[in-house]
């Protein structure tokens, strides 16, 4: 089950949105204010995060600034902020997709499992492939590279 961290600080929108990711198959944790976010991704590994930019004590921007580095899991806004600037701005700081509220319960879920699902393949693809400094191992293929520069390998 994947876990989902909900930053809003609109509790009956949040209560709402909680509720049908629940009945979807997700596991929600939810934080109302965006000072409490860096302290509970210390103790938490949520799958994604779904975090609102206009919040008590830390706005979703400068939330996603401080984390973007250390969680490399998708983010995505959800937010009233609907201007261009915004919505680019949100994008160049790390975020993964920005939405704009109101948004239909079923276009979130389907942004949501299309993050998550290129994760997965984001994962499976590092799994295939080891790096160390300059040596590069392509499980799937069979091939070995050392600065960009294929190694002839011999068989068993």
């Amino acid at each position: 089950m994947n876990h989902i961290l909900l930053v809003e600080d609109d509790l009956r929108l949040a209560n709402l949105i909680a509720k049908f990711l629940e009945q979807n198959d997700f596991r929600v944790s939810m934080l109302h204010q965006g000072n409490m976010v860096a302290s509970f991704l210390q103790k938490n590994s949520p799958d994604l995060i779904i975090l609102d930019v206009m919040l008590p004590n830390e706005d979703g921007f400068t939330v996603c600034r401080k984390i973007r580095n250390s969680y490399t899991n998708p983010i995505i806004f959800l937010t009233a902020k609907d201007s261009d600037f915004d919505h680019v701005h949100g994008l160049e700081i790390g975020a993964d997709d920005y939405l704009i509220k109101p948004i239909e319960p079923h276009v979130l879920l389907a942004r949501i499992n299309m993050l998550l699902r290129r994760k997965k393949h984001n994962d499976k693809v590092s799994v295939e492939q080891l790096t160390f400094g300059q040596l590069t191992i392509h499980k799937a293929s069979r091939q070995v590279t050392l600065a960009s520069e294929q190694i002839e390998l011999t068989g068993p």
